[in-house]
């Protein structure tokens, strides 16, 4: 995967995904339209609905919770609303 930030254009990433050939596949998506947006949407999900409400007893307890929340929200997906135009953004 592959966001078009020049960070993962290093010799050291080259060399991982070189030592990793054929287990990783690299996609160039447009930087407008970054794939990292619905990760870091999808991750403020979690944040909200179970990690600041939550109470934990120990580490297991936690991924158990986190675990029936991520089987939760699969079985009640719906589809990121994506919105962007392709226009210039206007102050």
């Amino acid at each position: 995967m592959r966001d078009n930030l020049s960070a993962h254009n290093t010799d050291a990433v080259k060399k991982v995904i070189a030592r990793h050939r054929g287990r990783v596949q690299v996609h160039a998506t447009p930087t407008h339209a970054s794939w990292l947006n619905m990760v870091e949407l999808f991750f403020a999900e979690v944040s909200r609905n179970v990690i600041r409400r939550g109470n934990f007893a120990s580490v297991p307890d936690l991924q158990q919770k986190l675990l029936a929340w991520v089987e939760w929200h699969n079985e009640n997906a719906k589809p990121y609303k994506w919105t962007y135009t392709g226009q210039p953004l206007t102050k």
